[in-house]
């Protein structure tokens, strides 16, 4: 959780630190590739929604970038035991 948390701060920093209009131009990048893609087959309000979900993809991708990892770090694995009934 606290992880999490660090996270989510470095996140706003980068965030802060990047400039708004380059954001915007990501998400419209990205957005109109999707719409180059599937425009056709959707209507204005699925579009709408597929911004939305566009903008929340480039926020997220901000605060995975504010991560350093060294090549040798491993993904963090939960060991959860199996226990038998009975």
């Amino acid at each position: 959780m606290r992880a999490e948390c660090e996270a989510i701060t470095r996140a706003r920093k980068w965030r802060s630190i990047l400039n708004d209009e380059a954001t915007e131009r990501e998400v419209d990048v990205r957005f109109n590739l999707v719409k180059g893609l599937y425009g056709d087959r959707l209507d204005d309000e699925q579009l709408d929604e597929v911004r939305k979900g566009v903008e929340g993809i480039v926020a997220a991708s901000e605060a995975l970038r504010t991560v350093r990892l060294d090549n040798g770090d491993e993904p963090f694995w939960v060991f959860t035991p199996h226990r038998e009934e009975g």
